[in-house]
């Protein structure tokens, strides 16, 4: 069997750049349990971002929402998209929720309403992009 996990980014350690060892520590203990063996490899496939409120992208993306009928709300989410990958290359990028539920489960779904709002939060996204050039 097979697996991956993603490091939340409380679990990297800078100074160094290896990961911790409370995950690994779990799942080997787990493993002994049953009398199995858990081997890791540890790799890098994207790197995290962060931004500050007052930040043009999320500046522009709080507009939008808001003409969208929508509330900002701020938080880390840990996981990995196309956005980690364009920041990388230096374009400012951040992921949006749009309503999903059960993700990466075989539950996952969103509803047609949450389908919709994100059309209008796209286009607000695109209105609030053009008045921040102006």
């Amino acid at each position: 069997m097979s697996g991956s996990s993603r490091a939340e980014p409380q679990e990297t350690s800078f100074r160094s750049g290896a990961r911790s060892t409370p995950r690994r520590a779990r799942t080997t203990s787990a493993a002994g349990l049953e009398d199995c063996e858990v081997e890791t490899k540890v790799s890098k496939s994207y790197k995290g971002y962060r931004f500050k409120k007052d930040d043009p992208v999320v500046r522009i993306a709080a507009a939008a929402l808001e003409r969208s009928g929508y509330k900002p709300v701020y938080g880390l989410s840990g996981g990995a998209a196309d956005a980690n990958i364009f920041n990388e290359h230096g374009l400012a990028c951040l992921n949006l929720a749009n309503g999903m539920q059960d993700i990466h489960t075989p539950d996952e779904r969103i509803t047609v309403a949450d389908l919709d709002g994100m059309v209008e939060v796209t286009l607000a996204l695109v209105a609030a992009a053009r008045d921040a050039d102006a």
